[in-house]
């Protein structure tokens, strides 16, 4: 089951989107009521995206039910950019993100006000991701 759901998240990073959380629907295992976002960038081009994406993803899956939302940022190119700021507007959030522009790079937002509370890269290592999740979900 571990593996079947870091492969659906691993596919989501891949393919650039969120399913259902794009429209504002929580993906598979997510909360209904998001308590923390994280929006990733990434580009099918991104090295760092694709050496990381699987232990990112890893990491995660874990806290999904526990409150995050996860949504891509697709910078890929001018299209994918521009669906994914329609997007990341829909869901209000592009204020919070929008300063971003760089691959590999995980923004995490407040749901309510839409401050972004940090940003991350997605080189840090796994205890530094499990420690800044768990203290931003509180």
């Amino acid at each position: 089951m571990k593996k079947l759901r870091t492969a659906l998240l691993l596919l989501l990073l891949a393919a650039g989107t969120a399913g259902k959380s794009q429209d504002k629907q929580p993906m598979p295992g997510q909360s209904d009521a998001p308590k923390l976002v994280a929006v990733i960038n990434r580009a099918a081009w991104c090295a760092v995206c694709k050496e990381n994406g699987p232990r990112v993803s890893a990491n995660l899956m874990k806290y999904m039910q526990k409150g995050l939302t996860v949504l891509m940022n697709d910078l890929t190119d001018s299209k994918t950019s521009a669906a994914s700021k329609a997007d990341l507007q829909n869901a209000d959030l592009y204020n919070a993100v929008a300063k971003t522009k760089e691959t590999g790079v995980i923004s995490f937002v407040n749901p309510v006000n839409h401050r972004l509370l940090k940003k991350l890269s997605l080189t840090v290592s796994d205890a530094e991701m499990k420690q800044t999740v768990e203290t931003l979900l509180k």
